[in-house]
């Protein structure tokens, strides 16, 4: 009887897959000056959006807060999850092994002078979330079957027919979704396994990656066939508790090594700003922090919007200013992380492969707290299973906007296979095809957000000019 030889399996996966991302790597980071076009593409357009808005982020943090804080709901909003859940379930999707993992990954390739450059790039993230989860709200619909639902897929198509441009509104919807679709499998998918086993694996060693992977698959196959209601709800208990621990534990790094703190900042500012490895080297690190930053809070991606779509609300500019707030815990998380990182040494190990983000981590921590790289190995689990479960609707939206509803079944087995793979390819094969996903989404995004813009910001003036003048009066 022949046996099957899972060993040698998994490894020509792992070649095939490795020499299949190199070529189509190379051929989408095509670089002009030393900066790859689609993350200036990204940078600039951020940049054009936030001045078009005027930096709403800045004017409209506190009443951002209110809202987060439920000044303003109303118990009558028809929608599948609060706002606060809403936001949870867009947070359970950026929070966790993008700002662990994808800190790591940036100093590895970017120099620690990454994380300086990871600063902006949030603020700014902060005016294109607000613009892209108004928009999702804007343009939502209510199916057949009482739900709502929306995102970049209802607004570049509605919105950009609405203008006149038809055509180039759904040629736009339709290669977002494809790209959210590959990116569900990618970024968020085999990626998220990928870099938690690499710490999980740091203190549990005796797992191999394949009964991990199975274990996940288990775990998200579960709660995916529960919808976006479900989601929610495990995303609302999720998210804080996961955050707080970690956090927790990188404040007490800071906290036991606070003695090496300035001196941490002083460096990594000198190094986002020194020429000392050339031009080159300066905007490599600051490539690497806009990549990186954009992993972790999903800037101009607009898979955030999808969730925010599905919120209970009646007046869209709330929606946007709620969802503005997603990029500054994230930035938070990221730059303790950095710190943590920095104030440890640990990233000065130069047999640490530079995309084994989670290892990294995982050894600043043991190096300050011996123990902590337990609950870390955990938290890492539970971040990538909450990740993956967030973005497993969005896939889901997406494949069934191309596809039809019938049809998720397959979606749902490819996204399982997926996570099954991820911790048994090599991590630089894993982040190479999580960066070509995750990114080529931005491609018709920002294009759309371009042409879109111009309604939400007359809007939105008319709306602060109203929340200035009548206060109180303004809450319906």
């Amino acid at each position: 009887m022949l046996q099957l030889d899972w060993s040698a399996l998994f490894l020509e996966i792992d070649r095939n897959f490795q020499i299949s991302i190199d070529g189509l790597y190379d051929l989408f980071f095509i670089k002009i000056f030393g900066c790859p076009l689609i993350v200036a593409w990204l940078l600039v357009g951020a940049i054009i959006l936030s001045l078009r808005l005027n930096f709403i982020n800045f004017r409209g943090f506190f009443h951002a807060i209110e809202i987060a804080r439920g000044k303003y709901d109303d118990p009558d909003d028809r929608g599948e999850v609060t706002s606060l859940q809403a936001l949870a379930t867009a947070l359970s999707a950026t929070v966790g092994v993008g700002n662990i993992a994808g800190v790591a990954i940036a100093i590895g390739l970017g120099g620690i002078g990454s994380i300086f450059w990871m600063i902006p790039t949030g603020l700014l993230a902060t005016n294109v979330k607000f613009l892209e989860c108004t928009l999702a709200q804007k343009y939502r619909i209510l199916g057949a079957d009482g739900h709502f639902s929306g995102g970049p897929t209802q607004y570049l198509s509605q919105g950009l027919a609405k203008q006149g441009r038809k055509r180039l509104g759904q040629f736009c919807a339709i290669l977002f979704a494809v790209c959210c679709i590959f990116a569900s499998w990618g970024s968020s998918g085999i990626f998220q396994v990928n870099q938690s086993y690499s710490a999980f694996s740091r203190v549990f060693a005796f797992i191999p990656p394949w009964s991990y992977g199975l274990f996940l698959v288990v775990c998200v196959g579960t709660v995916i066939l529960g919808g976006i209601e479900r989601i929610g709800k495990v995303a609302e208990f999720l998210v804080p508790l996961m955050s707080g621990i970690y956090l927790l534990g990188t404040f007490s790094i800071l906290v036991l090594k606070w003695h090496f703190l300035l001196a941490a900042i002083v460096e990594i500012v000198s190094s986002a700003l020194t020429l000392k490895a050339g031009l080159g080297g300066l905007i490599g690190g600051i490539v690497q922090g806009v990549q990186r930053s954009s992993f972790a809070n999903e800037m101009g991606v607009g898979s955030s919007a999808i969730a925010h779509a599905a919120s209970k609300q009646h007046v869209p500019l709330r929606e946007g200013f709620l969802a503005s707030l997603e990029p500054l815990i994230i930035g938070l998380i990221s730059l303790m992380t950095g710190l943590a990182i920095v104030v440890t040494g640990a990233y000065r190990d130069s047999d640490l492969v530079s995309t084994q983000g989670g290892r990294l981590t995982a050894m600043a921590f043991e190096s300050a707290l011996p123990w902590f790289p337990y609950i870390l190995a955990v938290s890492m689990f539970l971040f990538a299973f909450s990740t993956a479960i967030s973005w497993g609707y969005y896939g889901e939206s997406c494949w069934a906007y191309l596809f039809g509803s019938k049809t998720t079944k397959i979606y749902k087995i490819i996204l399982l296979l997926f996570l099954f793979l991820g911790p048994i390819i090599n991590s630089e094969s894993v982040v190479k095809f999580g960066d070509i996903t995750l990114l080529a989404m931005t491609v018709p995004h920002i294009l759309g957000l371009y042409l879109l813009c111009g309604e939400v910001k007359q809007e939105t003036d008319e709306y602060m000019n109203r929340l200035e003048s009548e206060s109180e009066a303004m809450v319906n």
